[in-house]
């Protein structure tokens, strides 16, 4: 026990390891009389090495370095002998925090304690007599995290990856509590300045200002339950914009919470525990003492601009001031109305109440309160005439905002689903007593304020005190509302003047940093206040629901309370999304064998069957004649003198040695595998290309890769010689040749085809601009098979003349069938059609299909006889 009781400790009480205690040793050896004499008798540097990796070594890590600090140093020489000193003679190292003290020697091994950063003096209590030097450094950092809105945790994590030791919670805890009062006494100080400004600003003849409250938790709640240990509000001028007080209430402390539950005595302490009641309690009680300090101060609180969530307003009248007036909240109210009119759909789902209906009654109740501003009897009156003119009465209605009063004639209801008045008597009754509900408020409605700004101010002090995350369980809470009040107030600005207050180094990057950000955010603050700027807003906003809801229309209910519950047999069927036209792609560049080819077959459809193939290169041939499975057609017959019979094909009457397609087909893969990468080259090779592709998808057994790709001559050609009337394969030969041959015989036409184009093109350059790939062909041939199949099942709407030809073709082409738009219309019976059928495709902003009402009304119409 005699020796455990000697063995040193560190300033954390543990035990120092002999490795550790060697360091501090031969510290106070060489280095306590010098700091005497050069720092004076009152500083007291924090404790070294007080991290949690107290075994790295200089080597180890990297370092935040200030290369000014450390070059003077180094420059100065060694202070006992003047020898020129080097980080080569390094020999350990002093760590505090993210600063260090690096040992080094000297020629005449005097040992040099070298600085990586600026120190500074701070008071260590509040008598300024009391000083510790501190590492700006770990000021900065401590500054930096309350600033950014990240803990310990995750801060020591991401030096961890960076591989740079990190300060222990102890070292971090003591900066913060240093750097949080001056943010604290910053933020203050602009609420006075603030304060100020505001009554100044104000209208003389009521000397009361007006503004806007509300109040934040850091811990998330619904309105059945709030249990947040801690909270906080303000006070945000109509004037000026800015925070004229704030407050906080917490309901913990870590330090007393330890010491009651071990039934000792807590340490003296910071202590922020202000508050034993509710939760929901802490908004009145803070905004009573808010109003009442202000008062102290001789600036009065005239009017509150606030949400109609809390009793704040009673608590205000009864406690302070019994003239305090209250001004609403325009977009809560704007809130509380929809809630009331989905509350509604939800309770009695009447279908005319779908969200076009809502979102269209919405804006007629806002533009009612907008146009009669501050005129209580105008709201009152024409409030209630919003439901005549939904179902087509127009009596009540202002020719000021009623579009039927303007132009009888041409008047449509184009914002109502269909067009068409609302017809149900029993929502008429139901959103009539609503608004009559509302009407009886007009006071209230007629002076509609905003407390937008605090809700800025809410996300703020949400970025920098997460809500996921605890931090009022000591000061660390306070400080970091503070922070959000101080940016609030003074821009980015206020880390700057934080600095000075601290006597920090204000530095460079930190203040560039500052400007750019607050100039970037005056420039944005001025754009959003244009009209250009919030139509696009509203534009923005519409678009992304629209999206969304083609999105669900497609996908089905993928995400609902208690949906997998509540429903034994989900629909997790998806509708596909738009389908692009394939396009032709390029052969990519390279060096390819060119391969002259032709083919004969049965018709002119692109699943007509092969009936003879010739190729040539040079001088080597492949012929063969192919056995059709189809009958060859008489326009094919007249043409190419093939012609089939059972097992034997004939050419101009007389049997000819053919093959089965397969075994053609493998013959010729075999004959073109002799020329490396081949590419067949055609005249209008698009047509011989879909037929060579269509076969070698039906027959799976022959691999479709032994070409790379086609190449068309007669594009090729048009380029090379302009202006003539034709190009047909004949044509060419006579008129570039002089010859004449036996056309629509496969060998013959591509050997006639390889002589035309060596006539005209000396080299194959430029023969892959009108190339395209295999792949392209078989994606369009594809392509086509889905179109044929969605038009079929789709037919009977044209049939019934629900749609025209064109749009059945593009509802096809899209890769929709008739399933698809009976699912859609299933889900959701009003707008189902048309999310599905206006869903802009990304790639050009135009609809899927059509955007058209009438369009979409008339099949949607179509499926609602057809579920009745």
């Amino acid at each position: 026990m005699s020796t455990m009781s000697t063995r040193p400790r560190s300033k954390k009480g543990r035990f120092r390891s002999k490795k550790q205690q060697s360091k501090v040793d031969l510290f106070i050896k060489n280095n306590v009389d010098r700091e005497k004499t050069t720092r004076g008798d009152d500083c007291s540097e924090e404790s070294a090495n007080d991290d949690n990796s107290e075994h790295i070594t200089w080597r180890d890590g990297r370092r935040v370095v200030e290369f000014g600090v450390l070059i003077d140093e180094l420059k100065a020489g060694c202070r006992f002998c003047d020898q020129p000193i080097s980080l080569v003679d390094l020999t350990s190292e002093l760590r505090y925090g993210l600063g260090s003290l690096l040992s080094v020697k000297c020629k005449n091994d005097h040992i040099n304690l070298i600085p990586t950063g600026k120190r500074h003096f701070r008071a260590k209590s509040d008598s300024l007599k009391a000083r510790e030097q501190a590492w700006e450094i770990n000021d900065k950092l401590a500054f930096g995290i309350d600033h950014s809105g990240v803990g310990f945790k995750k801060s020591s994590e991401l030096f961890s990856i960076l591989n740079i030791p990190f300060p222990s919670h102890t070292t971090l805890k003591r900066c913060e509590r240093a750097v949080g009062k001056v943010i604290e006494g910053v933020a203050k100080e602009s609420c006075r300045d603030a304060a100020i400004s505001e009554k100044e600003r104000t209208d003389e003849s009521s000397q009361k200002v007006t503004a806007s409250f509300d109040a934040g938790w850091q811990k998330r709640g619904s309105g059945k339950s709030y249990s947040s240990l801690s909270g906080h509000a303000a006070l945000i001028g109509k004037e000026t914009g800015k925070v004229i007080s704030y407050a906080t209430r917490n309901k913990f402390c870590r330090k007393c919470d330890f010491a009651e539950r071990n039934n000792i005595s807590a340490d003296d302490h910071d202590c922020r525990k202000n508050w034993t009641g509710s939760s929901k309690a802490m908004e009145p009680d803070m905004c009573v003492s808010m109003v009442t300090n202000l008062h102290k101060d001789e600036i009065s609180v005239g009017c509150l601009e606030m949400d109609n969530d809390a009793t704040t307003i009673a608590k205000v009248r009864s406690e302070v001031d019994p003239s305090m007036k209250k001004t609403s909240d325009k977009n809560h109210t704007m809130k509380q109305f929809a809630n009331r009119l989905w509350d509604l759909k939800k309770q009695k789902h009447y279908k005319e109440l779908s969200a076009k209906t809502i979102t269209h009654i919405k804006k007629c109740f806002s533009f009612c309160l907008a146009q009669n501003s501050g005129d209580v009897s105008a709201i009152q009156s024409e409030l209630p005439a919003i439901v005549p003119h939904l179902y087509g009465v127009h009596d009540k209605c202002s020719i000021q905002w009623c579009g039927y009063l303007k132009a009888p004639d041409t008047y449509v209801p184009k914002r109502l689903p269909y067009k068409r008045y609302l017809r149900d008597v029993h929502l008429k009754s139901d959103l009539s007593s609503i608004l009559q509900e509302f009407a009886q408020n007009s006071e209230m409605l007629a002076h509609l304020g905003s407390s937008q700004s605090n809700e800025s101010l809410n996300n703020t002090i949400a970025s920098k005190a997460p809500k996921a995350n605890f931090f009022s369980g000591s000061e660390s809470n306070d400080y970091r509302v503070a922070a959000a009040v101080a940016q609030k107030n003074l821009g980015y600005q206020y880390i700057s003047k934080v600095n000075e207050r601290m006597l920090l180094s204000p530095g460079k990057v930190t203040q560039t940093m500052a400007e750019k950000t607050d100039r970037k955010r005056e420039r944005a603050r001025e754009v959003s206040r244009t009209v250009e700027a919030k139509r696009r807003r509203i534009q923005k906003k519409v678009d992304k629901l629209s999206e969304e809801a083609c999105c669900e229309t497609r996908e089905g209910t993928t995400y609902e309370s208690g949906v997998d519950l509540n429903n034994n047999s989900p629909d997790t069927i998806e509708i596909p999304s738009n389908v692009m036209t394939p396009t032709f792609q390029k052969v990519p560049d390279g060096k390819y064998s060119f391969v002259y080819f032709d083919l004969e077959t049965t018709g002119l459809r692109n699943d007509s069957h092969i009936t003879q193939i010739g190729a040539i290169v040079g001088d080597e041939k492949f012929e063969r004649f192919v056995l059709p499975k189809k009958k060859v057609e008489t326009g094919a017959v007249a043409v190419t003198g093939l012609s089939s019979s059972g097992t034997l094909l004939f050419k101009n009457g007389e049997p000819v040695d053919a093959r089965g397609i397969k075994d053609s087909l493998s013959d010729f893969s075999t004959w073109i595998k002799k020329f490396p990468d081949p590419v067949l080259v055609a005249h209008n090779a698009k047509f011989d290309a879909e037929i060579l592709c269509n076969t070698l998808i039906r027959i799976s057994d022959v691999d479709s890769n032994f070409i790379v790709g086609f190449v068309d001559t007669l594009s090729l050609l048009r380029e090379k010689i302009p202006g003539r009337s034709s190009y047909k394969q004949e044509e060419l030969a006579k008129d570039l040749l002089q010859q004449q041959y036996s056309a629509h015989d496969a060998p013959s036409d591509a050997a006639a085809l390889q002589d035309i184009v060596q006539c005209v093109c000396s080299n194959s350059d430029g023969f892959l601009k009108h190339s395209f790939s295999v792949q392209s062909v078989i994606n369009t041939i594809q392509f086509e098979h889905m179109k044929s199949s969605n038009i079929s099942s789709l037919y009977i709407l044209f049939q019934k003349n629900v749609i025209s030809k064109m749009i059945l073709n593009k509802i096809a082409a899209s890769g929709l069938n008739i399933s698809h738009l009976q699912i859609a219309h299933r889900r959701d019976p009003e707008n189902g059609i048309r999310n599905l059928l206006s869903e802009k495709v990304s790639s050009t902003g135009q609809p899927r299909v059509t955007a058209n009402s009438r369009i979409i009304s008339s099949i949607s119409h179509h499926f609602q006889l057809s579920c009745s």
